[in-house]
């Protein structure tokens, strides 16, 4: 009887699972997985990913270089105000 790709890979994950089933190290990087979980679901941490800002949205984002927010007369003055 020919067996199906599914069937290989299923029993290969089978004999994966039981080869590293007290795997110190993984047991770990499970754990660590789980308490990440958690952070991320009470909203302390965040999943890494594409954070910049979209295209679409660089029109809502200002930014201020070297600005110290004092009406300088001048901004070579204000460039050298804010890096003393």
């Amino acid at each position: 009887m020919k067996t199906t790709i599914e069937q290989e890979l299923t029993m290969a994950i089978e004999n994966s699972s039981k080869k590293f089933k007290d795997e110190v190290l993984l047991n770990q990087f499970e754990k660590a997985s789980e308490e990440f979980e958690k952070l991320v679901s009470l909203g302390i941490a965040k999943r890494r990913g594409n954070n910049l800002i979209s295209i679409t949205d660089t029109h809502l984002h200002k930014s201020n270089l070297n600005k110290s927010g004092l009406n300088d007369k001048c901004l070579s003055d204000n460039f050298y105000l804010s890096n003393i």
